[in-house]
């Protein structure tokens, strides 16, 4: 009678069950990015009836939903610390993405006081410490954050197997990474131009609320690409 070793056990499911568990976890990731914004905003106008968005996300770190904005942001850097795909590389460059959003939440941005936004800062209910350093230190983080995000996207999602083989449904998908990884680019270039008036009038970016709405686009643009790699959009599953 022939002997039968411990891997002639494994379960014929197993590897969809690891495949389903993977892809849970991109969706959670991608989910916890597209929800943000809107969960910030929903927390202001139900605790204040504001409807109108703030200067940027990361100044709801000082209004009633400055706790929703840790949270999320916590659980997702965490997520992304212990993200683990097929090769290394996919680990250390989210590891780092994660880090970043950790630096972003323990060194928050100035306070809400914008004269631009006087309805908007009436939602403060906190304030910190002006130090230049940690405001830089912040908008630095926040553009590492989402540049490896947005690297992630376009060289590391797009990357498939060793005989070079793809299907036509990986291929739609190449591109869709590619385009969040570029409207994510685009996006924190756009924010960055109203930085101090260089090129775009403070006044100008404070009355449209852009540094916001351009968060809000790299953000929806992260999570577009996240869902894809899930395979929830042109899955060969």
């Amino acid at each position: 009678m022939e002997l039968l070793e411990a891997k002639d056990f494994v379960l014929p499911d197993e590897k969809d069950k690891f495949s389903f568990e993977r892809d849970t976890f991109k969706f959670t990731v991608g989910i916890l990015g597209a929800l943000l914004p809107v969960i910030l905003g929903a927390v202001l106008w139900i605790d204040k009836g504001v409807f109108e968005p703030l200067d940027s996300i990361s100044h709801y770190f000082y209004t009633r939903a400055g706790s929703v904005f840790v949270l999320v942001l916590g659980l997702l850097a965490f997520f992304l610390i212990i993200y683990k795909d097929y090769e290394p590389t996919d680990f250390w460059v989210s590891s780092a993405a994660g880090l970043a959003a950790l630096v972003v939440v323990f060194f928050p941005t100035g306070n809400i006081n914008s004269d631009a936004n006087l309805l908007c800062r009436n939602c403060s209910i906190t304030s910190l410490p002006e130090f230049t350093w940690r405001i830089k230190l912040h908008y630095i983080s926040a553009a590492v954050f989402l540049g490896l995000l947005a690297y992630m996207s376009m060289f590391l999602f797009t990357k498939t197997h060793e005989n070079g083989r793809m299907s036509d449904k990986k291929k739609i998908r190449n591109v869709i990474y590619r385009l969040c990884a570029l409207t994510m680019v685009l996006a924190m270039i756009t924010a960055g131009l109203s930085y101090d008036g260089l090129v775009i009038k403070e006044t100008y970016a404070d009355k449209i609320n852009l540094v916001f709405w351009m968060e809000v686009v790299a953000l929806e643009a992260f999570a577009v690409s996240w869902f894809t790699k899930a395979e929830l959009i042109f899955g060969d599953k």
